[in-house]
């Protein structure tokens, strides 16, 4: 109840975004603001100054008298002057003193109540209308925004002021001291509409304020994680590749000097087994702030899950590695943790992040379970290494229609007996380009990428031809041992093909191994 209480007389405790944007507002409202007090008072100055040598002029009237009819519009003019001058200045950057503007609108606001006091004072004893109090109080309530209990102060005591002077002077319409009962009914219901959008001015900005204050909230998160990787805190990879491009590109980056690193925590899935989730991503963030702290001036991102990428200088390079994989070392416990490192050397005019990071995660993966190396430089082996198992994959249905898949048969030979008692499958492939290549070449790699089922499928299928083969021309056949991975479970029914394969050569002498 008590924070309504607050939040209605706005004394809620108010961001600095909001009392900036009210702030903001107000300096606004008072160029208006400004600009037409100027234009009405010079041209009240000078109707003024006219209607005294016109029709008021006497050569006896000395400074003071003259001083005295002016000194109200002159007060005013002057402050308006004050107000538009610190308002442009404001707005044009020359400065930034609230205090300084606050102090300025508030005296503004003052002189200029005061100014619609005196003038409709004088109005109403001459049995006019008070329309210049009113318009000043309009004015001065309704373009500003002010807070509501502030709000009520000023125009209270503005208002009881006025009233108490009115109150004192004869009445025109009467001849006796005192308001009338409709001129009281009329002022209270100026007072209370006034207030009434005073409270509503207030609130509709406020409103406005907040609104937005989370919009710029929601923008200044979105530009965040959009260039900061949002575990770790650290940069991201479109940050990483972005900010790579434009160094890369630069005349005078010297690009043979850099080199791209990729990490990789060794061991960390087991870390996070052990351990679990919670620790795992305090691990990455300390290992991230590792990375941050030890190439600070180099561009650090986090590649994703426990790999991260720098791009900097090569020189000193590796005693930083060094450094920072004893760091990453000690903060292992019961899971021994290693920071495996590949790095990339751009030549010549190869300047594609992304091109560099996967050299460079390449040259990472080739020492992965080697626990007597932990650094290793992109070079023409691994390049070599790679081409080669895009080839494998890019061409495996072509090497399978084109029958570059062989089996070779390897005799089982009994000890007992020094027969022959059975043959192992083995595939080989017979390659235009490569030649012969060896199955440590291409199983792995068919493996890691998920093509090993149609390997294995060819080899059934040649195996179950030649078996047919063989009975067609009545010669002897012992039983084939076939070699399945297990992601053949995985990627295809090979327990149901094999058996297809079977009954369409009615054949029983093939094992599975």
């Amino acid at each position: 109840m008590l924070d309504r209480i607050k939040e209605f007389l706005g004394l809620e405790k108010q961001s600095r975004h909001v009392k900036d944007f009210i702030y903001d507002a107000n300096i606004k409202a008072s160029i208006y603001m400004s600009v037409v007090v100027i234009i009405l008072e010079v041209w009240m100055i000078i109707r003024r100054i006219h209607k005294e040598m016109t029709v008021y002029y006497d050569p006896a009237h000395g400074f003071d008298y003259y001083f005295e009819r002016f000194r109200n519009y002159s007060i005013l003019l002057i402050a308006g002057l004050c107000v538009f001058i610190y308002a442009v200045a404001y707005y044009r950057g020359k400065t930034t003193n609230h205090t300084l503007g606050s102090i300025i609108i508030w005296s503004f606001s003052f002189i200029g109540i005061y100014f619609g006091m005196m003038v409709s004072l004088i109005d109403y004893s001459k049995g006019e209308q008070i329309l210049t109090f009113l318009t000043m109080e309009l004015f001065i309530m309704c373009l500003l925004t002010w807070k509501p209990l502030i709000g009520v102060v000023i125009l209270s005591v503005s208002y009881i002021l006025f009233y108490w002077q009115m109150d004192a002077i004869k009445a025109p319409n009467t001849g006796e001291p005192g308001t009338t009962e409709a001129t009281q009914i009329n002022y209270f219901i100026m007072w209370l509409s006034t207030l009434m959008f005073c409270f509503s001015n207030y609130n509709r900005l406020k409103y406005q304020a907040v609104k937005d204050e989370n919009l710029e909230e929601a923008n200044r998160h979105l530009s965040r994680i959009s260039v900061e990787d949002e575990l770790t805190g650290i940069h991201n990879m479109l940050y990483f590749r972005t900010e790579a491009a434009k160094l890369m590109s630069y005349v005078i980056t010297d690009k043979e000097s850099m080199v791209f690193l990729f990490f990789d925590i060794e061991n960390f899935k087991s870390y996070n087994e052990k351990y679990g989730f919670h620790a795992g991503n305090e691990l990455l963030v300390k290992v991230a702030h590792l990375i941050d702290d030890s190439f600070a001036g180099s561009l650090v991102s986090r590649f994703s899950d426990d790999h991260f990428v720098v791009l900097t200088k090569n020189e000193g390079s590796m005693e930083t590695i060094s450094g920072l994989a004893e760091r990453v070392h000690d903060l292992q416990r019961d899971v021994q943790l290693t920071l495996k490192c590949g790095a990339y050397r751009p030549s010549g005019e190869e300047t594609d992040p992304s091109v560099a990071c996967d050299r460079a995660r390449l040259a990472c993966t080739s020492i992965k379970k080697r626990y007597d190396q932990s650094f290793r430089m992109y070079d023409k082996a691994l390049e070599d290494r790679f081409y080669l198992k895009q080839y494998i994959v890019n061409n495996i249905d072509t090497a399978i229609a084109s029958g570059y898949i062989k089996v070779y048969y390897q005799p089982v030979v009994s000890t007992a007996s020094g027969r022959i008692c059975g043959f192992e499958a083995l595939a080989r492939w017979l390659d235009p380009n490569y030649g012969l290549l060896s199955p440590a070449a291409f199983i792995s790699t068919l493996e890691e990428y998920r093509q090993i089922h149609k390997l294995d499928k060819c080899i059934m299928e040649q195996v179950c031809r030649d078996y047919r083969s063989a009975k067609d021309k009545g010669l002897p056949f012992v039983p084939v041992s076939l070699n399945f991975s297990r992601l053949d479970f995985e990627l295809c029914d090979i327990v149901g093909y094999l058996a297809s394969r079977r009954r369409s050569t009615m054949y029983r002498g093939i094992s599975l191994t």
